[in-house]
């Protein structure tokens, strides 16, 4: 017989406390006024080094371990002292600028300790030995995305002409060689989208459901191709498989995003709300196909291989695929290489012709308030159609941008671009292009993001739109966009 100071009921009662409070359902965090977190440095989940800055917090100067989980494109960073438990979010931003976090720290008083209690479990009851513990059970999650912007060109370009009924464009561009600020003198939404992710131990699936201006632009079809009016508002739709027995291969299929580039479709995933000439004329938008990847050396050195049907189009326009690669190089916690390829034929059944184009980008996370990225391209067509003809076009650009933030809710960041048409495949003129940009952002709540901009494009010939419609060789814009993401 069993000596049990208390009897089976209150066990129970003890059991369910216990599970309480050592959970986060337990005890409710508050947003802490006085800790403030920031990433020293790490452009992977596995090298992160977060420290957490208690100087102002008078009621807890203890020490402690600080640990990092992250789970797909988010993650936290935990600080356990003697009084307190500290946790600050980490986001993953798309494409090759890595971890982040907003510096905001949530802090809890440690769970009071609880006497453990012993439960006895019917031979019955229990579980088959068959089924095996540490089988993860899937998560679904459901984020959402907010983009919305007012913009004003200094030049002044005519109205709006809003298309007839008959009609599924968008109005004409008043800001030219941009995409996702393409108005002027007008309240925008450029984008709304609901994002549904389930992540299991192997197996993985995403889907993006978008609305807005940017779905449009994304979609865009010469006149003789029609548009998918279904499939556009899937922004990605992408399903991976990673074996357990291959930790570091993983393999995806569906819609999805270009891999080229440093800046991505998304604004909130990178530091200038308006996108650079090289996003905006040099390369995809994103394709439908499969990749394989494996990280050889975890957290240091991966490569990818991709087999797309084109450039921005669910379907093949000829009988040959678009064959892509990258190598991604990160030595150290606060540098990354990234070396990105794609050709294939692009022309409609034409397999003979290729576009290539070979994309190197460059990061660097100088300090936890300073980081540094450069993009450098070149593309190559062979026998396209120009505005001159048939013939063979080429175009380059490098873009150099930094980010510096030295308020949890503040950051400035600078970017200077030098784009290259040779033959005008691109933006319609034999030209060179260059930019200056200003980005002020500003974290005005939890998820809530406002960036004011300042840029200057200029160009060797007279390709921008002026008043009254005269052409003038650069323009001016100044741009409040409003981010919000959950």
């Amino acid at each position: 017989m069993v000596n049990c100071k208390k009897s089976g009921l209150n066990r129970l009662y003890v059991l369910a406390a216990s599970v309480l409070l050592n959970s986060n359902w337990g005890f409710a965090d508050a947003t802490s006024t006085c800790a403030h977190a920031r990433i020293l440095k790490g452009t992977n989940c596995r090298t992160l080094q977060v420290d957490f800055d208690l100087s102002r917090c008078s009621d807890d100067k203890s020490k402690g371990q600080v640990s990092v989980k992250c789970n797909g494109d988010a993650g936290f960073a935990t600080l356990k002292t003697q009084k307190y438990v500290y946790r600050a979010s980490l986001k993953l931003y798309q494409g090759t600028l890595g971890w982040d976090t907003d510096g905001k720290v949530t802090r809890s008083p440690h769970p009071p300790v609880v006497e453990e209690a012993v439960v006895v479990i019917p031979v019955a009851a229990r579980a088959p030995s068959s089924v095996p513990s540490a089988v993860r059970t899937p998560e679904v999650l459901i984020s959402g995305n907010f983009d919305g912007y007012y913009s004003y060109n200094f030049n002044r370009p005519q109205s709006l002409v809003i298309p007839s009924a008959e009609s599924s464009n968008l109005p004409a561009s008043q800001t030219q060689f941009r995409n996702f600020d393409i108005y002027s003198n007008q309240f925008a939404l450029n984008l709304a989208e609901i994002s549904v992710k389930r992540s299991g131990d192997e197996v993985g699936f995403r889907v993006d459901f978008a609305f807005g201006e940017s779905v449009d632009v994304l979609n865009r079809q010469p006149d003789t191709v029609a548009v998918d009016e279904v499939s556009k508002h899937i922004g990605q739709a992408i399903l991976s498989y990673t074996p357990s027995r291959l930790p570091g291969f993983t393999f995806n299929f569906g819609k999805m995003f270009t891999h080229l580039g440093y800046e991505t479709t998304k604004a909130r995933d990178n530091w200038q709300y308006s996108r650079p000439f090289l996003y905006a004329l040099a390369m995809p938008y994103w394709h439908f196909g499969m990749s394989a990847s494996y990280s050889w050396i975890p957290g240091a050195f991966g490569t990818s291989l991709f087999v797309y049907n084109g450039w921005n189009s669910i379907y093949d326009n000829n009988q040959s695929k678009t064959l892509g690669a990258q190598v991604a190089l990160t030595p150290s916690g606060s540098f990354g290489a990234y070396y990105n390829l794609i050709s294939g034929p692009e022309q409609p059944d034409d397999t003979s012709h290729r576009k290539t184009i070979h994309d190197l980008v460059l990061t660097w996370r100088a300090s936890s308030s300073l980081s540094f990225a450069a993009d450098l391209l070149y593309g190559h067509s062979q026998q396209d159609v120009l505005p001159s003809g048939v013939g063979d076009a080429s175009w380059s650009g490098a873009t150099v941008a930094a980010k510096f933030a030295p308020l949890s809710w503040y950051y400035v960041s600078p970017r200077f671009e030098v784009y290259r048409d040779e033959g005008g495949l691109t933006s319609g003129a034999t030209q060179t292009l260059r930019s200056v940009t200003l980005t002020n952002s500003f974290t005005l709540g939890e998820g809530l993001e406002t960036r004011l901009e300042f840029r200057h494009d200029a160009s060797t010939a007279s390709s921008f739109i002026g008043k009254d419609e005269v052409s003038v060789s650069s323009q001016t814009t100044v741009t409040a966009s409003f981010l919000y993401g959950f």
